[in-house]
């Protein structure tokens, strides 16, 4: 039957790489440096009755900052992977909420391979797929190496060429 060859089991899913828990991370602590410093400053600043809502933002910044450093990241990092099948890539990813996004091959229109600093520290990239019909994005794979994301690249694009070169023969 078609449908059980186009079933998506589990084990076919590539995890992405555990340096990528590490990007997670400081995105997360830079995040909450900002919101640390900036709180700790309008409390030094603002008169004494004031003090005690901006000490109580510090206590949710810090409470939130080690909920997503110690179980978010690593938790959200070891539930993203992707699936490059015959006529379509799938990324799923999420802890709390769980996001499934399927784009078919022939409605690719670019691919980019991206690294930001932090990445670049950890020997990651991202790979970005853009389709049809949108302005930004629909698919951006993260944590991957630079050597897998390039991969992942050139297969895809290989895979959208035989594609076009099927459609254009004659029948």
């Amino acid at each position: 039957m078609e449908s059980e060859s186009l079933a998506i089991t589990q084990e076919n899913w590539v995890p992405v790489d555990q340096a990528y828990l590490g990007v997670l991370r400081v995105g997360f602590s830079a995040a909450h440096v900002i919101g640390l410093a900036t709180a700790s400053v309008f409390a030094w600043l603002l008169p004494d009755p004031a003090h005690y809502f901006c000490f109580a933002i510090i206590a949710v910044l810090i409470c939130s900052f080690l909920w997503l450093f110690f179980i978010w990241a690593p938790k959200s990092c070891a539930r993203t992977r992707y699936l490059l099948r015959e006529q379509d890539i799938n990324l799923q990813k999420g802890f709390m909420f769980w996001k499934m996004v399927s784009v078919a091959h022939n409605r690719i229109q670019h691919l980019e391979v991206r690294q930001g600093p932090v990445e670049r520290h950890y020997g990651l990239a991202s790979l970005i797929i853009y389709t049809a019909g949108t302005m930004g994005s629909d698919l951006r794979i993260p944590g991957l190496t630079l050597a897998q994301a390039q991969q992942l690249k050139a297969q895809l694009l290989n895979s959208i060429n035989a594609e076009a070169l099927d459609a254009n023969e004659p029948l």
